[in-house]
């Protein structure tokens, strides 16, 4: 799943309108939140505040993990959250 099936389908699990999610993300209408869903490329900023609204992982959305509910191994890390940080190292 990319990101705009991500947001939809989160959305939709949590029983969310385009409006609800735009109000909850602190836009004025929902045409944001459209455009996300349609493809509309989002910054880094944005797709941090939607894994805080949606209560996923940001990793999640970005596609570095596949499972919304991260997997933590005895380190308290998880995988995407250490693929996450190695991808910023490196950058």
């Amino acid at each position: 799943m990319n990101l705009t099936t991500k947001v939809r389908v989160r959305r939709e699990e949590l029983g969310w309108s385009q409006d609800e999610l735009a109000r909850k993300m602190g836009y004025k209408s929902r045409s944001s939140i459209n455009k996300i869903e349609m493809g509309r490329p989002v910054s880094q900023k944005i797709i941090a505040r939607l894994a805080e609204v949606l209560n996923v992982p940001i990793y999640y959305l970005m596609g570095i993990e596949s499972d919304k509910a991260a997997t933590l191994s005895d380190d308290g890390w998880s995988d995407g959250k250490k693929k996450l940080f190695k991808a910023v190292e490196q950058m």
